[in-house]
């Protein structure tokens, strides 16, 4: 495992394990998990409230992967100094019908949200507190005011937030005292939309459009880490990196054949490659489909590599 220095004196592991679909392994599942993951050198942890609850939540009414990260956490007796823990909220969950989600920023819904949080994962801090989604009614203020709390009261070491562009950063920022350390954003060879605008400029294609606010190169210049979530999947269109597009799959295939490792290790050593990207959240339940992951650091991926995935992805450089 390798790891990166975020800021000075936190250094974080380049894999982080995301706990979106530890309901479908319960407790027991959830700490071979754990287990796995502190013996290939990563002791990073991404939850939110609404995983495994998805508009609901327990009889208890927290969030249920947090409380089953909370109990398997407990079970297994690793003390809290010894592990990174995040969870997010701002996606509302509607109960009706067809409504899909909204999202909410706002202060009050903040930290009750974090309070929710701090019980079912059985902890009295995060050490990184995320803002899930955008939301286009935010109030600057108010959330520099709920962050704030958070900070001085010991529930919240680090801010960060996740699929905002540059411009929403800033304009958090125009309050916001703490620093952003994190933005999670999709990103793999099949969603590259964060580098494909840069890549086709000066062409008459799609992928020239900008549609991302120049937010990679934002982040860069503005020390914010990125951390890529649905490392594997894309949805436009829908599929899997490591399956459903032969020419990707079987480019990758290719030079894990050269390293002795999966195309899964492939893909992550592909986004790792890029100087933007601190981490990548492994988002599996399966103990063996996360160390598949975890051997990203045999690859040593060269330029012509990289370039190699991005293009057998069907993204086009500049001619």
């Amino acid at each position: 495992m390798k790891y990166v220095e975020l800021r000075k004196g936190l250094v974080i592991p380049e894999i982080a394990v995301g706990l979106m679909r530890i309901d479908s392994v319960g407790v027991e599942g959830t700490e071979k998990l754990i287990n796995a993951a502190m013996e290939a050198g990563t002791n990073f942890f991404d939850n939110a409230d609404i995983y495994g609850s998805w508009g609901g939540s327990t009889e208890d009414g927290l969030g249920l992967n947090e409380v089953i990260f909370g109990q398997a956490m407990k079970n297994l007796g690793i003390k809290r100094e010894d592990y990174f823990l995040t969870s997010k909220c701002g996606i509302v969950w509607e109960e009706y019908e067809g409504a899909g989600h909204t999202a909410s920023n706002d202060k009050d819904y903040i930290l009750e949200r974090v309070d929710r949080s701090l019980k079912g994962l059985q902890t009295d801090y995060l050490d990184f507190f995320i803002l899930h989604r955008p939301d286009t009614l935010v109030d600057p203020e108010a959330v520099a005011e709920a962050f704030t709390t958070l900070k001085k009261a010991g529930k919240v070491r680090y801010f960060g937030v996740s699929d905002h562009t540059k411009s929403q950063i800033e304009l958090l920022k125009t309050a916001v005292k703490e620093d952003i350390v994190f933005d999670q954003l999709h990103y793999n060879p099949k969603h590259a939309a964060l580098v494909a605008a840069g890549l086709a400029n000066n062409n008459y294609v799609d992928d020239a459009c900008d549609r991302t606010d120049s937010t990679m190169e934002y982040c860069r210049i503005n020390h914010i880490g990125l951390q890529a979530w649905s490392a594997l999947q894309s949805w436009n269109p829908m599929g899997n990196v490591l399956n459903d597009f032969p020419a990707l799959s079987d480019k990758l295939e290719e030079i894990g054949k050269k390293y002795g490792v999966s195309k899964a290790a492939v893909n992550t050593a592909w986004i790792l490659r890029h100087p933007a990207f601190v981490q990548v959240l492994t988002g599996t339940s399966n103990v063996e489909h996360f160390k598949d992951q975890c051997d990203y650091d045999k690859v040593e991926m060269t330029r012509k590599e990289w370039y190699d995935i991005y293009k057998a992805a069907g993204n086009i450089t500049t001619m």
